[in-house]
C-alpha cells in the first residue's frame, strides 16, 4: 500500500473513492489524471503530484465565497518577527506558479514525483534509499538550522564522493513556508539570509523538508569520475539517489510526549533523531529547575519512551557555542575533538557519546544521570553535529555543517 508523504494518508490502489492522484509535468505544462496511486505515471523527470483529499494544503490557497471555487495566488514575500521584508526565490514557487491556473478549485499541495517513488519505495528507489526521520526536541534545541543545513550539499563531505543536492520543503502557512524555503535559497546562491528567519514550528504541525542526494563518485587518484564513467556506472546501478526526509515538530508538541502530532509521525518514520541544546547541559551553563525550558529532560523521555519499530538517536547540537563557554581542559578537549571531527567526517561517532557521557556525569544533576544510563546501555547513538558560522549566514561567511554525512550514513547503512 502506498502512502502520501506530505500527509502520511495510506493511499488504496483499487476502490475507486479512494484517494488518487494528478501528475503535473512541468517540461509540457500539462496536468494528466487522476490516477490510482499504482497506474500514475510517474517516470518523467521533474515530474509534480497532487494527492487528492491530501490533508497538507497549498499554503497559498484562498477559499472562495460560498458555492465559488477558490484560487491560490503565489506570493514571494515574507516578513521576519523583526519586521524585515524579505523576498524569495525558489523552484517550487515557480512550479506552484505554473500550475495554478491548470487545476482551479484544488487546494492540495504539489509535491515532486520524485517524493512519492522515494517513501513507497519505486524505481529509481529502494526502500533502504529513502529514510524518514521525525525530529524532537526543546524549543530551540536548534532543529530548525540542523533539518535547513541538511539540504545543502556543502553538508556532506566524504572521502571517496561529493553530492549534489536537490530539495523540496513544505510547511502549512505562507510565511512559515517562505521562511523555509528562503534559507535554503540564499545558502545556494551565497546570500545574505534575514535575520530572524527561523521561524518555530507550529504546535500541532509539522514541516518537511526532503534532500535527494546524488553521488558524484571520485577516482582512485581522488579526481572527479568523467561524466561517461559515472553515468554508465549509474546506470548499471539503478539506484543514483538517495532521500533523507526530516519531519521537524515543534518544541511544544516534545514536552507533551503523547501529542497527536507526535503519534500520527510515528506510523511512517524509520528514525527518532532526538535533539539536544549542548549549551543545555550543566558544563555549558544549563539550568534545571526554572521557568526556561531545558531540552535535557525532554530528551531523557523522548529516548525512554521511543517506540520500538524506531531507531532512535541523539543529535547533539551547538557544539560551537558550548566551546566558547568551557573552560580550562574541558575547552580544550572539546575543541581538539571538534577538529578531529572536522577533519575526518566519516569518523567513528563512539567518540561523540564517549565525551558527552563524560559531561553529563561531571555533574550531579538527576536528569543528565539519568540520560548517562540510558546511554550507556547502547540505547541510542549519538551524533555531534553543528554549524561553523551559523551566526552570520551571510555572503563569505557561509555555514559549514559538521556530523551530518557520520548521521546519513547511520540512517542509510544503520551501522
Amino acid at each position: 500500500m502506498a502512502y502520501c508523504p506530505l500527509c502520511l494518508a495510506d493511499l488504496r490502489a483499487t476502490a475507486s473513492d479512494q484517494p488518487q492522484l494528478y501528475v503535473y509535468s512541468s517540461r509540457r505544462g500539462q496536468i494528466e489524471g487522476p490516477f490510482a496511486p499504482d497506474r500514475a505515471r510517474l517516470g518523467e523527470r521533474d515530474a509534480f503530484v497532487q494527492h487528492v483529499r491530501c490533508a497538507a494544503k497549498n499554503p497559498f490557497w484562498a477559499a472562495g465565497s460560498v458555492g465559488a471555487a477558490g484560487e491560490f495566488l503565489v506570493t514571494h514575500s515574507f516578513t521576519t518577527p523583526q519586521g524585515q521584508p524579505v523576498h524569495v526565490d525558489h523552484k517550487i514557487l515557480g512550479v506552484l506558479e505554473s500550475v495554478q491556473g491548470l487545476a482551479p478549485g484544488r487546494d492540495e499541495m504539489w509535491y515532486p514525483a520524485d517524493l512519492f517513488k522515494a517513501v513507497n519505495g519505486r524505481a529509481p528507489f529502494s526502500r533502504r534509499q529513502c529514510i524518514s526521520v521525525k525530529l524532537v526536541g526543546g524549543p530551540e534545541a536548534g532543529k530548525t538550522v540542523l533539518s535547513t543545513i541538511a539540504m545543502l550539499s556543502s553538508s556532506y563531505p566524504h572521502p571517496t564522493c561529493t553530492f549534489r543536492t536537490e530539495d523540496f520543503v513544505y510547511a502549512p502557512k505562507v510565511s512559515d513556508f517562505l521562511s523555509v524555503l528562503h534559507p535554503i535559497d540564499c545558502l545556494s546562491r551565497g546570500r545574505a539570509v534575514a535575520t530572524g528567519w527561523a521561524l518555530p514550528t507550529v504546535k500541532d504541525t509539522y514541516t518537511v523538508r526532503a534532500v535527494f542526494r546524488i553521488a558524484q563518485h571520485k577516482g582512485v587518484d581522488g579526481e572527479q569520475e568523467s561524466l561517461l564513467r559515472q553515468s554508465l556506472r549509474l546506470l548499471r546501478s539503478g539506484n543514483p539517489q538517495d532521500c533523507l526526509i526530516f519531519y521537524d515538530t515543534s518544541g511544544e508538541d516534545a514536552k507533551r510526549y503523547f501529542a497527536d502530532i507526535l503519534v500520527r509521525l510515528d506510523r511512517k518514520m524509520n528514525v527518532l533523531a532526538v535533539v539536544l541544546d549542548a549549551t543545555d547541559l550543566a558544563i555549558g551553563g544549563g539550568v534545571f529547575g526554572t521557568q526556561q525550558v531545558n531540552s535535557v529532560p525532554i530528551a531523557l523521555e523522548q529516548l525512554s519512551r521511543a517506540p520500538r519499530f524506531l531507531r532512535p538517536c541523539l543529535l547533539l547540537t551547538k557544539l560551537d557555542i558550548l566551546t566558547q563557554r568551557l573552560r580550562g581542559s574541558d575547552a580544550t578537549t572539546c575543541s581538539n575533538y571538534l577538529d578531529q571531527r572536522r577533519a575526518t567526517p566519516m569518523l567513528s561517532n563512539a567518540g561523540d557519546r564517549d565525551l558527552l557521557m563524560r559531561w553529563l556525569r561531571q555533574h550531579n544533576n538527576d536528569f543528565e544521570r539519568q540520560l548517562a544510563n540510558l546511554l550507556s546501555s547502547g540505547h541510542a547513538p549519538v551524533f555531534f553535529t553543528w554549524t561553523d558560522g551559523a551566526q552570520q549566514f551571510g555572503p563569505g561567511t557561509l555555514p559549514q555543517a559538521h556530523g551530518l554525512t557520520r548521521f546519513a550514513d547511520w540512517c542509510f547503512r544503520g551501522e
